[in-house]
């Protein structure tokens, strides 16, 4: 299987440095100019499924993607949406705020109310063997975000979610990253949140 992780376009909420969490959040003009870009880069690869977060700034991405991909389904998926925040959603948190929260270790700290890291990392195994059982040797692209492609990286690079933290990469909105998983479980990295379409 190939499988090609998209993170959604930049919302008014990231540049403002909101934590949006399960909130639906808004693209803003700068995300809507990323989405054209990325739908240029992604209108002549094969595509046989789309998946998408249901989240409304992911979904509204996936579909953007699919118009020139009118043959292929799509939907959406709970098991994709990002880290709740709980009480921390909606509102700009700082390092500091987080550091206060209960959990030793990266992704054991919740906010109030809200999920852990490693309650994400589980909801992606989930889905990841779904996929698996289901796609074989298909293009499955999935539109998701940043925490999530995260845990994807946890998965394939085989490393706890504390440990990978110390290989950061960034993960820039409409980034693209890209694997090829065989049918006896190799995962190879074709490439991890590419955005050289942003660079035109």
């Amino acid at each position: 299987m190939k499988l090609i992780l998209v993170r959604h376009g930049k919302t008014r909420e990231n540049e403002k440095r909101i934590s949006q969490g399960q909130k639906y959040g808004t693209l803003s003009k700068e995300g809507l100019a990323q989405i054209n870009l990325l739908v240029e880069r992604l209108k002549d690869v094969k595509i046989d499924f789309i998946y998408t977060s249901d989240l409304a700034r992911a979904n509204r991405t996936a579909n953007s993607i699919a118009k020139y991909h009118p043959e292929v389904k799509i939907k959406k998926d709970k098991l994709l949406r990002e880290i709740d925040h709980g009480e921390f959603s909606g509102k700009m948190v700082t390092p500091e705020d987080w550091l206060k929260l209960p959990g030793e270790k990266f992704g054991e700290k919740r906010s109030p109310g809200g999920e852990r890291l490693l309650d994400v990392l589980e909801r992606v195994k989930k889905f990841y063997q779904k996929i698996l059982k289901k796609h074989g040797e298909e293009t499955v692209l999935v539109v998701t975000h940043g925490g999530v492609i995260y845990c994807f990286r946890s998965i394939f690079e085989n490393l706890p979610l504390w440990k990978l933290r110390e290989r950061p990469r960034a993960i820039a909105n409409t980034s693209i990253s890209e694997f090829e998983i065989t049918k006896d479980g190799e995962i190879s990295t074709i490439c991890l949140g590419c955005d050289r379409h942003l660079l035109k």
